[in-house]
């Protein structure tokens, strides 16, 4: 999704790994860029993208060395590119950091392929409203410059020292000890963090170490959001964690810089506690009588903790403490007795229990339980089609199903990325299998698929290029109803 002028846009097809990396730009892990939902670059390894002149712009390094801009139009611009131009001056190693502005390793800034300053140790670029490119740069000495590009490309000198600071957009600067600046001037200490921005005014969204969120419109601090939530989480028994990272245990603060926890007592009743910092470095924790940490040797970075000792990790694995208990989990949850005890839930549909760091129990019963998914078809999570108590497929990622003059069809993307249609008569199915790589694409009722690109496909036919959303059915004849983009 992306919020373009207050209105929040949803891309079908979509891949969820992907990031978005701004103005409807989004990257995947695999290397495609993606303007909304349509592949626009291949191979790439960082992209940042703004909104300059009525064209939404990505600058991109690809992972062979190469940097590019390239940009899409909008209102009376609609239905233009521009680009991509490749900057051929820029070293491939390069980090776009705004605009049309890209930092190198070797501290060179550059604004789209000319060099404009050296030794840099941060900087953060944008566009004016009138369309101007600024930036601001921190050399690695801590002195500190504004750029604009107004004609003459002319630097502007500031006298605070700003060395191991981050510059941010609108000429804003966060120190290390929480101190964000305007250019020269102080606007707020106690900053946790901070993103600038800017439209008629430089503005800064600040978040304070104790909780409290503000807005800076230049040097100015506007009064704080009452509406986000500031207050500490209870995360289990007496344990309470605040916003800042501290863990209080009732009245005391007994950790620092935590960015996961969970509490329970024990059967003894004694208060214990799993935390995970935001180094990933985890802990447990005892009330009894001195209050002991023991410290465990696996990084949790990510992860979250969970009650009874267990530990989820982002890539889908659970521990007990330091030990392993399960792998493919799209789910867990910790309790705990006697004994420490989890339930999980499988990514295949299956659920266990685990005691300690033992599975004593595996309920294949849930994984049995198909899904309809239209004309007498079902499927299961394990991804087996039935039509009826029939299987006519497996290695189903996704199916939907209809009727056609009283034919049972089916269209099922395969986890190979294939799309096949099973066509079910006189007792036995028949399967043909489309020669399109349909892998992400939304399987659409009367045959049709929505491409992760946008294509919109009646079989292996093309029948839109730029579908946002779109429904099929099939009467005598295959239709569809969809949205598309406005060119």
């Amino acid at each position: 999704m992306a919020n373009i002028g207050g209105v929040i846009e949803a891309y079908a097809g979509l891949p969820a790994d992907a990031v978005a990396v701004g103005a409807a730009y989004f990257l995947r892990p695999s290397g495609q860029l993606y303007f909304r939902n349509n592949v626009i670059a291949t191979g790439v390894a960082k992209a940042m993208g703004d909104w300059d002149n009525n064209y939404y712009f990505v600058t991109y390094v690809t992972s062979a060395g190469a940097v590019y801009r390239y940009g899409v139009g909008d209102r009376s611009d609609a239905g233009k590119t521009w680009g991509p131009i490749q900057w051929t001056a820029v070293p491939g190693s390069s980090t776009p950091v705004g605009h049309a502005f890209v930092l190198a390793p070797s501290g060179d800034l550059y604004y789209g392929n000319d060099k404009i300053a050296s030794n840099i140790s941060s900087a953060s670029g944008w566009a004016l409203n009138t369309w101007k490119g600024q930036a601001s740069l921190i050399a690695k000495d801590g002195t500190t410059r504004m750029f604009l590009d107004d004609g003459s490309r002319s630097f502007t000198n500031l006298t605070t020292n700003f060395a191991g600071a981050t510059a941010l957009v609108a000429g804003y600067f966060l120190k290390a000890d929480g101190t964000l600046f305007y250019q020269d001037s102080q606007v707020a200490t106690g900053v946790q963090a901070a993103q600038g921005n800017i439209k008629d005014a430089a503005k800064a969204s600040i978040v304070l170490k104790n909780g409290v969120v503000e807005q800076a419109t230049g040097t100015s601090l506007s009064a704080p959001y009452p509406a986000v939530p500031v207050k500490p989480s209870p995360v289990g028994h007496a344990f309470v964690l605040a916003p800042s990272g501290d863990l209080y245990y009732a009245n005391d603060k007994i950790a620092s810089n935590i960015s996961s926890a969970s509490g329970w007592t024990l059967n003894t009743w004694k208060g214990q506690a799993s935390m995970i910092a935001k180094d990933g470095t985890a802990r447990m924790f005892l009330d009894d009588g001195s209050r002991t940490f023991t410290n465990l040797t696996t990084n949790f970075a990510g992860a979250t903790a969970l009650v009874g000792g267990y530990f989820f990790t982002s890539d889908g694995k659970v521990f007990y403490q330091d030990t392993q208990v399960a792998t493919g989990v799209q789910a867990a949850q910790g309790n705990i007795k006697d004994a420490a005890k989890a339930s999980i839930v499988l990514s295949n549909g299956l659920a266990e229990q685990a005691n300690g760091s033992s599975v004593v129990a595996t309920f294949a019963v849930i994984a049995n339980r198909p899904k309809a998914v239209g004309g007498g078809f079902c499927l299961t999570p394990g991804g087996n089609l039935y039509y009826g108590s029939s299987q006519v497929l497996s290695s189903v990622a996704s199916a939907v199903g209809w009727g056609a003059a009283g034919t049972p069809i089916c269209s099922a993307l395969g986890t190979d990325g294939k799309v096949r249609k099973i066509q079910w008569s006189n007792g036995s199915a028949s399967t043909t299998t489309l020669s399109t790589d349909f892998s992400g694409a939304l399987v659409l009722g009367g045959g049709y698929i929505l491409a992760a690109s946008g294509a919109l496909y009646l079989g292996d036919t093309a029948v839109e290029t730029q579908a946002i959303t779109a429904q099929g059915t099939q009467g005598s004849t295959s239709i569809a109803s969809y949205t598309k983009y406005a060119c």
